[in-house]
């Protein structure tokens, strides 16, 4: 999967997180200073730091997403298989239909053709839900 995306959103999604639990096909990770617990799938092979984190990168389909004016940053649920997040827009790449959102980890997001690039401009506030099957992608050593 990693070959087929492009480095600079790579790179804008990686951050570092709490290994709680794996297995060889799933991933359930915190977010610092949080309590969210999301379970991930997980293609990879993943080793913590001997502290517990793991940089990576949280991916997920979009199905549809809309511009926002309140609610914050969050995914639902906070616990599980994220469904809907809401978060600024970090990066966007129109040419291969991919998003970061910051929703408050980074989180990139392969959008829909049909979706509506006007409201996704760097800065812009918006939510949406993903489809089921999020992931995780090792990214870098930490």
């Amino acid at each position: 999967m990693r070959a087929s995306l492009p480095e600079h959103m790579l790179a804008s999604a990686s951050a570092l997180f709490r290994l709680k639990d794996h297995d060889q096909d799933s991933v359930l990770v915190g977010w610092p200073g949080s309590s969210y617990e999301l379970q991930l799938s997980c293609e990879d092979e993943t080793s913590p730091a001997t502290n517990g984190k793991i940089r990576g990168i949280v991916f997920a389909r979009g199905l549809r997403f809309h511009p926002a004016s309140a609610g914050g940053l969050f995914v639902e649920p906070s616990d599980g298989e994220p469904r809907m997040l809401a978060g600024r827009v970090v990066v966007v790449d129109e040419d291969n239909a991919l998003v970061v959102l910051k929703a408050p980890m980074p989180i990139l997001v392969s959008m829909q053709p049909s979706q509506d690039w006007s409201i996704l401009t760097e800065g812009a506030m918006v939510n949406g839900h993903v489809e089921s099957g999020a992931g995780f992608l090792p990214w870098g050593d930490d």
